[in-house]
């Protein structure tokens, strides 16, 4: 549970970041908007998903089982946005703060791998 929280947490700050500071979250990552609508995507898909990842990660039941899935989801959904971050530096380009975010998700999948893998192992479940 505590795995969940910290990773949680973390998506909250950041989320929170794109959504109050989106200019200056957005040139942390090389983003140039040219049109207010961009903009306004960033703070929406940024802001809003990790905002929603990061209260998920925190409102999970303690139950057992429960816990046990939200592990499994949250690590699926970290290690797809670190594929994606990965085939868009293989494809596109590689920045030094596109490598920081790059090593931080793989820190994170690896954490919440590690605790579902615990769960499941005290749980008796593969």
């Amino acid at each position: 549970m505590s795995s969940l929280r910290i990773v949680g947490s973390l998506y909250l700050l950041s989320g929170c970041w794109c959504l109050l500071q989106p200019q200056l979250a957005a040139s942390f990552l090389a983003f140039r908007f040219t049109d207010p609508a961009g903009l306004a995507e960033f703070i929406a898909v940024y802001g809003g998903l990790q905002l929603g990842l990061g209260v998920a990660m925190w409102w999970v039941p303690r139950e057992s089982m429960q816990t046990l899935a939200a592990l499994r989801y949250s690590t699926v959904v970290s290690a797809g946005l670190l594929a994606a971050r990965a085939w868009a530096m293989l494809t596109v380009s590689v920045t030094p703060a596109l490598l920081a975010m790059a090593v931080l998700e793989a820190v994170l999948v690896a954490v919440l791998f590690w605790a579902w893998r615990r769960q499941a192992a005290a749980l008796s479940i593969g």
